[in-house]
């Protein structure tokens, strides 16, 4: 798939946390949901590249346009995905998983609702990556409990960004 290009606006407000969801089990390869630091979320053309204060990134600087939702077979730019991220979805992105871990995560991006994206991100170090905006999960390896982290990712994360736009 090709990445869908969408342009900038406003509106929208946060869904609520689902007070449903408990906390899975966090897998031995995975992190607790970090937090990394807060950067501005500025507006830079096309072609100009950002700094970011994680790998895949959680804010800062991003182009004009975001991507469309989906499922992708190629990377996104960083500074694309920022943009993203800014207006409340969720990324899960992934190296080197075999076809049956890319259909588990497909599954939970096709079941998931709104906002979410799955890409390959093959220059990160950990195996997964859940983002946000401002958060960040990562597991080191593949386990069965990894979709299930994902859901609970998407829940407590969705749409919680200084411009959520559906």
């Amino acid at each position: 798939m090709s990445a869908g290009v969408v342009a900038c606006s406003s509106g929208g407000g946060p869904t609520p946390r689902s007070a449903a969801s408990a906390t899975p089990p966090l897998p031995a390869a995975c992190t607790a949901i970090r937090s990394p630091k807060a950067l501005t979320p500025t507006h830079i053309e096309d072609g100009q590249t950002a700094t970011y204060d994680s790998t895949p990134p959680t804010s800062g600087a991003h182009y004009r346009h975001w991507v469309t939702t989906g499922i992708y077979a190629e990377s996104i730019q960083n500074e694309r995905q920022v943009h993203n991220l800014e207006h409340g979805h969720v990324l899960i992105q992934y190296r080197a998983l075999d076809s049956s871990q890319i259909n588990a995560l497909e599954a939970v991006v096709q079941g998931g609702g709104r906002m979410l994206i799955l890409a390959p991100y093959p220059d990160m170090d950990p195996k997964i990556s859940f983002t946000s905006w401002g958060k960040i999960q990562t597991c080191d390896a593949w386990s069965d409990g990894i979709p299930e982290l994902a859901r609970f990712f998407i829940a407590q994360n969705r749409d919680h960004a200084p411009e959520s736009i559906p």
